[in-house]
């Protein structure tokens, strides 16, 4: 039988870390960064204060044979107070799921929360299909109502063929453009693309990039995901962990030494994750952006990557270099208690139904407008 115990601190987190470190080396699909020890600790050390931890871990005798990475937010939905209970993760996680060595681990997981009464909405998104479905066959065993839907789309680029024909097949318009930028480029003078990747340099690319990130247009204009706060404490913990596995690359493109251009990415076996692209509004008109993501595709071209995932949502810089997209599709569980009932009534009936009213468009579009 299996024993579930929950972690809800960081000190909880630790005194696990060689069992989930033994535990990543017994299960070779759980080696991947962003399902290790260092990525969930860096996730736990950064909670928003809305934020609580519930790491499940599931032991059979003394043996450490799953974890379920949870944590508990506390939000507001009109008005209404919700404990949404979703993985450990944060903007930046390109994906997560749960860590098993045995497959009755989803039922005991699933079969936990179903006694449990702190949480009132679960949605959560399981990178493997496996467990997915695992997941949709579990909540229908123990009778909870869920829905599945596609919250985002990620562009991604397979890499499949020499750079030389890559782009030679790119179309006319492409090409004239990135050489457009490339020659505006080339009028400053002094430009150079820097790759950090090593143990000795990481933290001089992280503070690189954290400058063009305090000089970048998303934090001016208060639409960044992630506080620079946050940008700073989060990569901080991570660069070093990651360099150690030889999976960081940082590149920054330098004006006369000034950092203009900088992305942050992450290599999980042979597919590189962009998770952090910034530029210097002040060199706006020489699209330092562009030039140097032109420059980061050509050598994962000559690097031997297969598959380059640039991150939810589909803008223009994106989708310039391929129109090939995945969903990530998100289960939305509600528990049996009176309280949840009523959210999943409101949620999934009273509120649609309203939509479709033509009072419901109307005020639609008065929101929209405000919106503007």
């Amino acid at each position: 039988m299996l024993r579930i115990d929950e972690l809800t601190n960081l000190a909880d987190i630790e005194s696990v870390k060689d069992q989930w470190l033994a535990l990543e080396e017994r299960r070779p699909e759980l080696r991947s960064f962003f399902l290790s020890y260092d990525w969930f600790h860096a996730c736990a050390s950064n909670l928003q204060d809305t934020q609580r931890l519930l790491v499940l871990t599931l032991r059979r005798g003394s043996e450490l044979v799953g974890i379920a990475p949870f944590l508990v937010e506390e939000t507001r939905q009109r008005g209404l107070r919700v404990r949404n209970l979703s993985f450990l993760s944060n903007p930046l996680s390109p994906f997560v799921d749960f860590l098993w060595s045995e497959q009755d681990c989803t039922a005991a997981v699933i079969e936990y929360l179903h006694r449990r009464k702190n949480w009132d909405v679960f949605a959560l998104s399981p990178n493997s299909e496996v467990n997915a479905n695992a997941l949709r066959g579990e909540l229908l065993g123990v009778g909870l109502p869920f829905d599945q839907r596609t919250i985002a789309q990620v562009p991604y680029l397979p890499i499949t063929m020499p750079w030389e024909d890559f782009y030679g097949a790119k179309s006319r318009k492409f090409r004239m453009t990135r050489r457009s930028i490339a020659n505006r480029v080339a009028r400053l003078h002094g430009v150079e693309v820097k790759h950090f990747t090593d143990v000795s340099n990481c933290e001089e690319g992280l503070e690189l990039l954290l400058r063009v990130s305090r000089q970048g247009w998303k934090q001016r204009e208060g639409l960044d995901r992630l506080t620079p706060e946050f940008e700073a404490r989060f990569l901080g913990e991570v660069t070093r962990a990651a360099a150690i596995r030889g999976s960081l690359h940082i590149w920054v493109l330098t004006h006369e030494g000034k950092a203009i251009a900088a992305e942050y990415h992450l290599q999980d076996g042979a597919t590189v994750y962009g998770l952090r692209a910034h530029f210097d509004e002040e060199y706006s008109f020489y699209s330092p952006g562009s030039y140097l993501d032109f420059e980061i595709v050509k050598w994962l071209h000559e690097a031997g990557v297969t598959r380059y995932d640039m991150g939810p949502g589909t803008a223009f810089y994106k989708m310039a270099w391929t129109d090939l997209t995945y969903p990530v599709t998100r289960i939305e569980a509600y528990n049996r208690t009176g309280y949840a009932k009523v959210l999943r009534q409101l949620n999934t009936r009273l509120l649609p139904a309203i939509k479709r009213t033509a009072v419901g468009r109307q005020l639609q579009k008065l929101v929209a407008g405000a919106g503007r």
